[in-house]
């Protein structure tokens, strides 16, 4: 079995929950930044903080508004529409100015 090699930057992903704050169980392997970006534009609903560390050097960050906007930056180069949720997150995290233009997709106004 190969060693885990802690020393580099790593994503925990800190939710709401009516009872408090919790993080969601990922494999080390997919916290990194790629794949953390990945599963908050996934699910972005009840997303408190994303917290950036490294456990070697002993340093961490709330990344949470840097990884807002490049979501956002993302999402606006696609020009797909998003998820209120995801919009909600931007807004929230990033700020109204990196929400604004963002396409959201609403089924409510969906062609019939």
């Amino acid at each position: 079995m190969s060693r885990l090699n802690l020393d580099h930057q790593l994503y925990l992903i800190i939710k709401r929950h009516r009872l408090g704050a919790f993080s969601i169980e990922r494999d080390v392997t997919s916290m990194n930044r790629a794949e953390t970006i990945k599963a908050v534009a996934a699910d972005p609903a009840d997303v408190a903080a994303v917290i950036e560390f490294n456990a070697v050097e002993g340093t961490s960050r709330d990344a949470t508004s840097d990884l807002a906007k490049e979501i956002a930056d993302r999402a606006g180069d696609d020009c797909h529409p998003i998820s209120a949720a995801l919009y909600e997150f931007i807004s929230d995290h990033a700020g109204i100015d990196c929400a604004h233009g963002l396409r959201v997709f609403d089924p409510n106004f969906a062609a019939a």
